[in-house]
């Protein structure tokens, strides 16, 4: 379902179109939702099925920003409640996740936690992210959540969430092995 366009008022970009993906609507979008897996490290991009489930379940919102017929960019996430934990090889919780269930224990359900958020790399640095964050936290808000939580890489996703009152709770160096630091940021919703 189409319902607006993206206000990031730079040349060309002013014509893309926020979409609020609709249970049915992955299949239709499909490749270009699995495209956007691509801009982040192998070891942390999500199959399909995978994927599929996280931006579909009950409770998720999922939106996608399309340009000229053509996806460019997205933002995800579940109520804290119905996230299930990664599991490493070894059986184990990641120690990202058991800190951040360990965190909110008895308090998921007013949690909406932001999985992703991603731009193609053509389209980064013209307001995308900020503009798909808010939309996440506006609805998230409206659904009755108290707080957003994410883990956010350091760099423009740490910056935009800090401009939009993330706190920092904790780091996370060499996150899933990427060699990249990660942090684990809580937005109040007031």
């Amino acid at each position: 379902m189409v319902e607006k366009n993206v206000k990031v008022g730079v040349g060309s970009l002013d014509k893309a179109r926020l979409i609020v993906l609709d249970h049915g609507d992955f299949s239709k979008h499909e490749d270009e939702i699995m495209r956007l897996e691509e801009i982040f490290h192998e070891n942390i991009r999500f199959d399909k099925e995978y994927k599929k489930n996280e931006m579909t379940k009950e409770g998720a919102i999922a939106l996608l920003v399309e340009l000229d017929g053509r996806i460019i960019a997205e933002a995800y996430g579940s109520p804290l409640s119905t996230l299930r934990g990664e599991l490493r090889e070894d059986n184990t919780e990641h120690v990202a996740f058991a800190d951040l269930f360990a965190r909110f224990r008895g308090k998921s359900k007013n949690v909406f936690y932001l999985m992703s958020y991603g731009i193609l790399p053509k389209f980064q640095r013209y307001g995308i992210g900020k503009e798909l964050v808010e939309e996440i936290l506006k609805r998230a808000k409206a659904e009755g959540f108290e707080f957003v939580a994410m883990h956010a890489r350091e760099g423009a996703s740490l910056q935009i969430n800090q401009k939009l009152g993330a706190q920092v709770l904790d780091g996370y160096p060499n996150w899933y092995d990427t060699g990249e630091t990660n942090y684990l940021c809580i937005i109040p919703l007031k």
